[in-house]
């Protein structure tokens, strides 16, 4: 049974699916039957792979997918509700698995692989998806205070399902952000790749160049010159192969130098201390993102952790009961169970409004249904999608369906209010990491600019 929530006359109908991911879960599983026939593929190429090496680690990458996608199909609902795994199966699909090409040797064995994968193409996820996943788990860092280190060894999640991250896993997060100007999220997550990479001593194929190099930039870019330079000294004692590597980076050494010196002269008109560069203090890492500065922002992040916002001064006063909504003929049978939650105004939660029956059928009517959100372009006038909206919805006539209709019944009797000029259900699937910022639902007569 679900909740219903009313506040000031306006109705929303809270979390009518069980699985969170419901939708993503079927596009997601997909992708794992997917992988186990590409296993199946592979296998048959085995023996025709000349080169031994090339031959094992075709044959190892083959039983790796296997076992991988047949794990995770024994629970996928659990397995694909976590980010990490969903975010492993993205990266999978849009950069491991298309470089298997590259070892097959043979132009016959590249081209069946190559039409194989074509043909599964509009199954596959793609790097919108890889993206989709990436955004996600910044998002859930930021709204829960999630370190990276947590998502890494898995222990921001008490479910345990959730597999070690790789310094490659944390490297492809670090530059995704980085690319995107997100250099807040970019320095935590390079910032844990070279603490996995150290930790994984040789085990893995990480580009330790690379990684510096991209903290380099990451670091000075959020006010950290000095630890910049100490990265670009690391760098260039693995003598970087590519002559301009190196004169770059002793180009960006000079800089740092000028800004070192500047930040010195500040210091001391400050009375401050000048930092030793062989006992420098952590870095720092400022949020920066002018949204996340409001209060209004903070409150919304908060609630989403269960935290309060402030303090109800009513609340020795609330209490919960059961009401027929005067005699209301569809609730004699069964009283709706209401909370109060706040006085002036009047607040209050309506408990086990929709049965369990009632939701199955609600997800299997909306799902062939859902479309991406979108929100009203106040420039083009047009619908399109945006980064605080973040979800897939679909809307339930009452003549779809004689419960659908039963429900609309239901919410009139409880809140005693005219259905006539309703908009139909909406149903909502969030996804891994889904959100829709604080808005206004509502648009201003008169004003261009819509506030959806």
């Amino acid at each position: 049974m679900k909740t219903l929530y009313i506040c000031l006359g306006v109705l929303l109908i809270a979390n009518v699916c069980h699985a969170e991911i419901f939708t993503a879960l079927a596009t997601m599983k997909r992708a794992l039957y997917i992988e186990q026939k590409l296993a199946e593929s592979i296998r048959t190429y085995v023996p025709l792979i000349p080169n031994p090496a090339r031959r094992q680690r075709v044959a190892d990458l083959a039983d790796e997918y296997d076992k991988h996608a047949s794990d995770a199909l024994a629970d996928a609902e659990s397995y694909l509700a976590n980010p990490v795994n969903a975010y492993r199966i993205c990266k999978k699909f849009t950069t491991e698995i298309p470089a298997v090409k590259e070892l097959l040797e043979s132009e016959p064995l590249i081209i069946a692989f190559t039409e194989q994968l074509k043909a599964y193409k509009s199954e596959m996820p793609t790097q919108e998806d890889f993206n989709g996943v990436v955004n996600a788990i910044l998002r859930l860092m930021d709204t829960y205070n999630i370190h990276p280190s947590k998502f890494v060894d898995g222990t921001f999640s008490p479910v345990d399902n959730s597999p070690r991250m790789t310094a490659s896993d944390c490297f492809e997060i670090g530059r995704y952000a980085y690319e995107r100007g997100d250099k807040y999220h970019a320095l935590q997550w390079l910032m844990e790749a070279l603490g996995v990479h150290e930790l994984e001593e040789g085990l893995n194929s990480m580009d330790l160049i690379l990684l510096l190099d991209y903290l380099i930039y990451a670091a000075d870019d959020q006010g950290n010159p000095r630890h910049a330079l100490n990265y670009c000294w690391r760098l260039l004692s693995l003598d970087p192969p590519n002559p301009k590597t190196k004169q770059r980076i002793y180009d960006v050494i000079a800089w740092l130098k000028h800004e070192i010196n500047e930040q010195n002269i500040l210091f001391k008109g400050e009375g401050r201390p000048i930092p030793k560069q062989d006992s420098l203090p952590p870095i720092t890492n400022k949020r920066t993102i002018n949204r996340a500065t409001t209060q209004e922002f903070l409150n919304y992040e908060k609630l989403c952790r269960g935290e309060t916002t402030h303090v109800n001064p009513y609340e020795h006063t609330l209490k919960c009961y059961t009401s027929t909504v005067g005699d209301n003929p569809l609730l004699l049978l069964q009283p709706v169970k209401v909370e109060e939650l706040y006085h002036n105004p009047d607040l209050v939660q309506f408990h086990n409004v929709v049965s369990d029956n009632e939701i199955e059928l609600i997800q299997n009517l909306s799902t062939p249904m859902l479309r991406r959100a979108v929100v009203h372009d106040p420039v083009s006038g047009k619908l399109v999608t945006a980064f605080y909206r973040v979800s897939r919805s679909a809307w339930l006539y009452d003549e779809y369906h004689p419960m659908i209709n039963a429900i609309t019944n239901r919410i009139a009797a409880i809140t005693h209010l005219d259905m006539e000029t309703v908009e139909p259900l909406q149903v909502v699937n969030y996804g891994i990491g889904g959100q829709y910022e604080p808005h206004y639902d509502m648009s201003r007569v008169g004003i261009i600019v819509s506030l959806l």
